[in-house]
């Protein structure tokens, strides 16, 4: 008799499965579909809103992809159509967070301490009144000026990030570093020499040991002018109500701040590993995502290389927006809720209109399974 009660509770056990398999994977598949549905009508919408040339977007839910396609081309002269796997955009300030993953285990090693002066690691740049902090640098408060005149547009190549630092090295400081908050690609172009003299190779190379392979970030790389990238996107902007290829540009001046190539899948997997503790740990984590004071007690908003704010939503939403000539992008996680979204177009100047925050709300208020 117990043998006959075990087999009954198993033929239970089996039944219940069975009926729970048939019915719960039914509905998150329809969850599923309508989200996705609802994502492609917002998303057309906004492309012709927007008038936007090429657009990729990903979505991950608790680190798995729930959505991720391309729209419209890469190249409107020959019909190539964006692909969000393989299609490379200019992907602008969002360099800043790949450019501080790698200095974050730079600091981890200890071979780099945040608060201490960018003279204990370089040596042949101008010495300043007041020396800036390798966390200052980070956060855009070390007093190094923005661009200036028709900079943004700079055409030339340079062949080092040493020789790059020359189109603001003589400059004073527009501040006291830690007194304000100013912007600055450039400043990341000082950080990243910081970098390149404690690792001892070149940026590039540096960030493709530390983050890009370990993440199979296999495609991100910089935007090198001289280079054949078969898959980089042509650069569009808008001009008297018509698109038209953008400028020709040489980012070679700005690798770290504003000068790397990426797709809508690698940005992604790259939020997804910032997005919680794991391959960066926790309290590495912290110091990159939360944001900086200045020396007077202001929230800046920034931690280093990284966005902190509130949506309209009153979401928390931790990221970096990235603008070049022919490139504008989101890539925003919220951490809450274990969502991310990455929006890369290969436009100028686009008017996001908070579609990725959009696009995160519309995940959240479903409650993705």
């Amino acid at each position: 008799m117990v043998h006959q009660r075990d087999n009954s509770v198993s033929v239970v056990k089996s039944l219940f499965l069975f009926f729970f398999i048939g019915v719960v994977f039914p509905a998150q598949s329809q969850v599923r579909a309508a989200l996705e549905n609802q994502t492609d009508s917002l998303l057309a919408v906004y492309k012709k809103s927007r008038n936007v040339m090429g657009l990729a977007v990903s979505i991950t839910v608790d680190g798995e992809v729930v959505y991720q396609k391309g729209f419209g081309y890469s190249d409107y002269s020959n019909k190539q159509p964006v692909n969000p796997v393989t299609t490379l955009f200019r992907v602008g300030s969002i360099s800043k967070p790949f450019t501080t993953s790698g200095l974050i285990r730079l600091i981890e090693n200890k071979k780099v301490h945040p608060d201490s002066s960018i003279y204990k690691y370089i040596t042949d740049y101008p010495n300043r009144r007041w020396p800036s902090t390798v966390r200052q640098l980070a956060g855009h408060q070390g007093g190094i000026r923005s661009y200036r005149n028709d900079e943004f547009y700079m055409n030339q190549p340079f062949h080092s990030v040493r020789e790059a630092l020359d189109i603001f090295a003589q400059d004073s400081l527009i501040y006291k570093p830690g007194e304000d908050y100013v912007y600055s690609s450039y400043g990341y172009n000082l950080l990243s020499y910081v970098i390149e003299q404690v690792a001892g190779k070149q940026l590039d190379d540096y960030l493709r040991e530390v983050v890009f392979d370990p993440l199979d970030m296999k495609l991100t790389q910089p935007d090198d002018k001289s280079k054949d990238i078969p898959q980089r996107a042509v650069g569009y902007k808008r001009s008297n109500g018509r698109t038209v290829v953008a400028e020709e540009v040489d980012l070679s001046n700005k690798w770290a701040g504003g000068g790397y190539l990426s797709s809508a899948e690698e940005v992604s997997r790259f939020a997804v590993a910032h997005s919680r503790a794991g391959f960066v740990r926790q309290y590495l984590l912290s110091m990159l995502q939360t944001p900086r004071l200045t020396n007077q007690g202001e929230v800046t908003e920034y931690g280093m290389g990284w966005t902190n704010r509130l949506d309209d939503m009153g979401n928390t939403v931790i990221g970096h927006s990235g603008g070049s000539v022919g490139g504008s992008c989101q890539m925003v996680i919220f951490p809450d809720h274990g969502i991310t979204v990455v929006v890369l177009t290969n436009q100028s100047f686009v008017n996001f209109g908070g579609i990725q925050f959009k696009l995160g709300q519309l995940y959240i208020d479903k409650a993705m399974p």
